[in-house]
This record gives structure tokens, C-alpha cells and sequence, in this order.
């Protein structure tokens, strides 16, 4: 059975982008525009990953997905993969990231290089905080 990956973003045409290159992959992808995120849908969906990337100014939105995500007994131990150009923010809440366990990746990245993150995180072989540049 493939792997069933969540993808937010607040961008309708990076979601587009990503489902069919993941879908090319055999990966089942649901999709959530961002900002507001149900958890619970992300619940009933049981995945086996959640990709995001909120726009800055957006912090308040991300801090709480991703501690409400980490404290949720069906969801914490799901692997997270943030996607983001935005290296200045990273450096500043990297250390809260790697203790939340999520993989950073910074963007702009070749789609090969995402691939092998997503692998690697459903592999549960990544360290926390892992960032990958091309």
C-alpha cells in the first residue's frame, strides 16, 4: 500500500505542483491551503507525513499547528517536513523546530532532493532539525 503524505501550503499552485510530483512517485497526497489547518481531517486521514510551509507572518499559525500536532496522541509521532525559503526565520526558531522533531528543508531544493527527504523521514532516519540546501 503507498504512503499517504498531507501537503499544506498557502500557495494553490505549489499544492498542485507537489501532488502530481508526488503522485508520479505512487504516493497517495491530500492537499490543505493553508493557513488554517483541521486537524482533525489530518487525523481521520491517518498520514504518513505532513509536509508544510506557511507564509512569514504567519508565525503564530505555524508555532501552534505544529505544537498542536506534536501533543496530539494520534498525530505526534508523524513525521514533518517544513518547506521554506525563508532562511533568516529558520535560523531564528530552528532550535524549537528540532525540539518539535521537524525536518526543515529549505527551498529553493531540486525535487530529487525532497524525494529523498520525504524516503529518509518515512524511514524514520532523519535527525531532527536535518536541513538539506541544494
Amino acid at each position: 500500500m503507498s504512503r499517504k503524505i498531507a501537503v499544506i501550503d498557502d500557495s494553490p499552485e505549489i499544492l498542485e505542483l507537489l501532488k502530481i510530483v508526488l503522485e508520479n512517485e505512487g504516493y497517495r497526497v491530500e492537499l490543505f491551503l493553508g493557513p488554517e489547518i483541521d486537524l482533525e481531517a489530518l487525523k481521520k486521514s491517518a498520514f504518513d507525513l505532513i509536509m508544510f510551509d506557511l507564509l512569514p507572518g504567519k508565525d503564530k499559525q505555524r508555532h501552534q499547528f505544529v505544537y498542536l500536532v506534536r501533543q496530539d496522541p494520534q498525530l505526534c509521532a508523524t513525521p514533518l517536513i517544513w518547506c521554506t525559503a525563508w532562511e533568516a526565520l529558520v535560523k531564528k526558531i530552528e532550535d524549537w523546530m528540532v525540539e518539535q522533531k521537524v525536518v526543515i528543508m529549505l527551498k529553493p531544493f531540486e525535487l530529487n532532493d525532497l524525494l529523498d527527504i520525504i524516503e529518509t523521514a518515512l524511514g524514520q532516519k532523519l535527525e531532527p532539525g536535518y536541513k538539506r540546501q541544494s
